[in-house]
């Protein structure tokens, strides 16, 4: 039931006009109320999370940095290689798996960079998140942008493919007003699984 409610605010969000063309009295943010703002750095806020230009994530006592690949969850920080650190700055000794991982605290290393945690979530090297129940988010590499579910996918060029045994139908780039709509639907999407 909450994938549905999910999925349905995402379409919504996809749905609305979040554009400065469609709100030309908006010059330095652009503001959904009770939602989040967009600041003329670049950066875009959410009640307790805030997303930085460069990718960087911060919010609900967890981080990410998109510069050296780092998560901070309650003051420990996981390098993609395999280092753990205290928000004392004591390195904890992680155990070694067979395959090369790295575990500690409840989450799991991999050599190619990988971070999964004790619910099934992981942080791909190239940035992207995949959560249980097939939701996809792709932020870096070839799939830049592409927000995946079972039910649908949704391109960077603005299309929304429904993924169903029947052939796929997709909307039109122009009927998504802008890339802006894009990240919007993406932070409303990390709303709801930060809180849920």
């Amino acid at each position: 039931m909450a994938s549905r409610a999910l999925v349905l605010s995402v379409l919504l969000l996809l749905a609305a006009d979040f554009s400065p063309a469609a709100n030309p009295a908006v010059a330095q943010t652009v503001s959904v109320p009770g939602a989040l703002d967009v600041n003329t750095n670049g950066s875009i806020q959410i009640p307790g999370v805030t997303v930085s230009p460069n990718g960087t994530v911060n919010g609900n006592g967890y981080s990410t940095d998109a510069e050296d690949g780092s998560v901070t969850v309650d003051g420990t920080t996981y390098f993609p290689n395999g280092t753990i650190v205290n928000a004392d700055g004591q390195v904890i000794t992680p155990t070694t798996n067979v395959d090369g991982s790295v575990s500690a605290g409840g989450f799991t290393v991999y050599p190619n960079g990988t971070v999964t945690s004790s619910d099934g979530t992981a942080v791909n090297p190239d940035g992207g998140v995949t959560f249980p129940g097939g939701l996809n988010i792709s932020t870096g590499g070839g799939g830049g942008g592409v927000i995946q579910t079972p039910g649908f996918t949704v391109n960077p060029d603005g299309t929304v493919a429904v993924n169903q045994a029947s052939p796929s139908t997709s909307k039109p780039a122009g009927s998504l007003a802008s890339p802006a709509r894009m990240v919007t639907s993406l932070l409303v999407l990390l709303v709801f699984l930060l809180v849920a």
